[in-house]
């Protein structure tokens, strides 16, 4: 893939600059390495940079492609990251594509788990297996769902889904 010299590495904003480019390339990390990640610095969901656009958030990344490429991208169209870094807002590490492409591009670098992510490997996920065994050991000693809760920092209804192996169920 060739290398670029992406418009926002090129722009130079001034202490009065305004608009959707200057607040973008405020809140990147950029740097004169154009293979390098250039992290989003602002607000993010799941991992992802958001910027508000108009009325609504938009994922920085698709925002950075569209001002790159002069584009608006349909609906359907995945801008997926070569560099597999959320975050990363560098316009050189970036591919168009579906959601298919981009579920394809996991698989072939073996990030992908055929079915769904359980325990740890969840990528939301706040407790360990070690933290599982220690709620369902303390609870059997007789702690109760809400001290557990408290504890672990979840809420008392997932406690109770973990001690009667509703959930983590591969946790012995």
């Amino acid at each position: 893939m060739p290398k670029t010299d992406p418009l926002i590495h090129r722009y130079k904003p001034t202490s009065t600059s305004k608009g959707l480019l200057a607040r973008l390339v405020a809140k990147i990390a950029i740097t004169d390495d154009l293979d390098a990640c250039w992290p989003w610095t602002g607000s993010t969901i799941r991992g992802y940079g958001q910027i508000r656009v108009g009325n609504g958030p938009k994922l920085a990344h698709r925002v950075v492609y569209e001002i790159e490429h002069d584009v608006n991208l349909k609906k359907g169209q995945v801008v997926c990251h070569r560099c597999d870094n959320p975050p990363c807002c560098n316009p050189n590490h970036f591919f168009i594509g579906t959601q298919a492409d981009n579920l394809a591009d996991m698989t072939a670098k073996g990030r992908r788990s055929f079915g769904f992510a359980v325990g740890e490997k969840q990528g939301l996920s706040k407790l360990t297996e070690d933290d599982v065994r220690e709620i369902r050991r303390a609870k059997a000693a007789g702690e109760t769902l809400r001290s557990l809760a408290k504890r672990f920092s979840v809420a008392p209804g997932n406690i109770h889904m973990i001690v009667h192996r509703q959930t983590w169920k591969h946790v012995s």
